[in-house]
């Protein structure tokens, strides 16, 4: 603990609540180090979901970076692009080639 939570009463909310602040900012320092550290094998997509780029040591590299490929196309349209297609009628409300893993294979 800092000096600065040492000036609230010990039982006190302020005492508590300083306590999950300073413990989440470190857990968020912590995984922001690990993302700079070990960037190249992980990646976020655009929903916050967190995307393993290593994946089993079977495959060629050709089909891994042709499935990493399939991966990013395959999302849903950003938000602010579908609130404009309903405001003007025109444009993109949904991904047509969207697809899920269990139904739709990849030629590969």
């Amino acid at each position: 603990m800092s000096s600065f939570s040492n000036s609230f009463p010990k039982g006190s909310l302020q005492c508590r609540y300083y306590h999950h602040y300073t413990h989440r900012l470190n857990l968020i320092l912590l995984i922001s180090l690990v993302a700079i550290l070990f960037g190249s094998l992980l990646q976020f997509d655009a929903g916050g979901r967190r995307e393993a780029l290593i994946e089993g040591s079977n495959k060629t590299f050709k089909v891994k970076m042709r499935l990493r490929a399939a991966n990013k196309r395959n999302r849903e349209v950003p938000a602010w692009l579908r609130v404009k297609a309903m405001v003007t009628g025109k444009g993109h409300r949904f991904n047509t080639k969207r697809r899920n893993w269990r139904y739709k294979k990849l030629k590969i």
